[in-house]
């Protein structure tokens, strides 16, 4: 099977190519590493966190949310680099 690259061009003459097989396989590559990492996070998290003890739930969120967001930039990066 072929893949053609579709090339666009500006009105100043430059133009620039898009390639669908390398788009769709860096979204799948950044689907599965952003599932991947969420993943062994919930895991990490969810041995982690202990309703015994008393835990202190704001930083135990905020450790979450920013976990996440570094997540979501290395699926993304990894995306890119595609």
């Amino acid at each position: 099977m072929a893949t053609q690259d579709h090339i666009f061009r500006s009105p100043s003459g430059w133009g620039f190519s898009i390639s669908w097989p390398a788009i769709i396989v860096g979204a799948l590559v950044a689907v599965a590493t952003s599932f991947t990492l969420l993943t062994l996070g919930t895991g990490i998290g969810l041995a982690l966190y202990s309703t015994r003890v008393a835990a202190h739930p704001v930083a135990f969120f905020s450790l979450a949310a920013a976990y996440l967001v570094a997540v979501e930039a290395i699926g993304f990066g990894f995306c890119g680099h595609i």
